[in-house]
């Protein structure tokens, strides 16, 4: 597990705010879960997600597409499945 940044803009995503939150120990950032937890939290519905890298932009002068991810969706839907039916 590590700290995880959540934006709702790539283009928040500046040198500067990269380098400080990197300083604070933030090891990610996603652009998803900040807008589907406040979905959640108005709805009042409990909320759940599984995040995996998909591309590293950890060096911002080269783009790292890994696939996109590809190498991962089988082994993390089975996670989702398990946790799905613990939750039963």
């Amino acid at each position: 597990m590590v700290k995880t940044w959540t934006t709702d803009a790539f283009f928040r995503e500046t040198p500067a705010l990269i380098n400080q939150y990197s300083d604070d120990g933030y090891e990610v950032v996603e652009m998803e879960s900040a807008a589907l937890a406040s979905v959640a939290h108005f709805r009042g519905v409990k909320f759940g997600q599984i995040l995996f890298t998909a591309d590293s932009l950890a060096n911002p002068k080269k783009w790292d597409a890994r696939n996109r991810g590809r190498d991962a969706h089988t082994w993390v839907l089975g996670l989702g499945i398990n946790c799905l039916v613990n939750l039963a």
